[in-house]
């Protein structure tokens, strides 16, 4: 055998891979954050006098509370796929966009859909409730925390597009945020829960695009 073929052999034997893969290490961070922020949460909101709404299962049944929680879920199940294939270089979205964005437009389509029933006097009682700053507030501290984990694997990817994994992953931890709030959320019409969701989600997914710039860079 020359020389050469000894390297090549050499080589080939050096980048055999080891340990779990960059993917593998992705859904093993998001399995552990997701149990440990679902316990911080609830112990927070436990202390502060909230937790998991009164008859939660009874009204679970509700196709319409029951949605609270689905479409973010969906809207996880949709975006992960893309952070998974942008931890390639090479690799671009394509046709995964019109399912994310399919995903990110059911909750709007349910507050219009929602108001459009309505006379415009009642409006503002379908959007405006006493929850709106809770809202505003703890979705996206709870996304942040998911962002965070999800940034320190997605550091030893080939980023090209920091900004787009960035907000992917804010979009998915604003989902999953999303999810966990709603076990104690108690506005359940859609004109109220379709706006101030998806503003929490795209705020978690700013908050995302933001951190990917900063950390993702080569």
């Amino acid at each position: 055998m020359s020389d050469i073929d000894q390297t090549i052999q050499k080589l080939c034997q050096d980048n055999t891979p080891s340990g779990p893969s960059l993917a593998a290490r992705y859904w093993l961070i998001l399995g552990l954050a997701i149990p440990l922020v679902v316990a911080v949460t609830w112990t927070v909101m436990m202390l502060s006098g909230d937790g998991i709404r009164p008859n939660y299962i009874a009204r679970i049944l509700d196709p319409q509370v029951a949605a609270k929680q689905l479409v973010p879920l969906l809207l996880v199940i949709s975006t992960i796929p893309g952070i998974l294939t942008l931890m390639r270089p090479e690799a671009r979205i394509g046709k995964q966009w019109f399912v994310i964005v399919t995903a990110l437009s059911i909750l709007p389509i349910m507050m219009i859909w929602k108001l459009v029933s309505l006379a415009p006097s009642a409006w503002p009682d379908e959007i405006f409730g006493p929850q709106i700053v809770q809202v505003l507030v703890a979705i996206p501290l709870i996304s942040i925390v998911i962002v965070a984990g999800q940034i320190i694997v997605l550091r030893r990817a080939a980023v090209i597009q920091s900004r787009t994994m960035g907000a992917l992953a804010g979009v998915a931890a604003g989902g999953i945020a999303t999810f966990i709030y709603a076990l104690i959320c108690t506005g359940d019409s859609p004109a109220y829960y379709g706006l101030w969701y998806s503003v929490t989600i795209l705020i978690s997914g700013a908050i995302g695009a933001i951190a990917g710039h900063r950390f993702l860079r080569w």
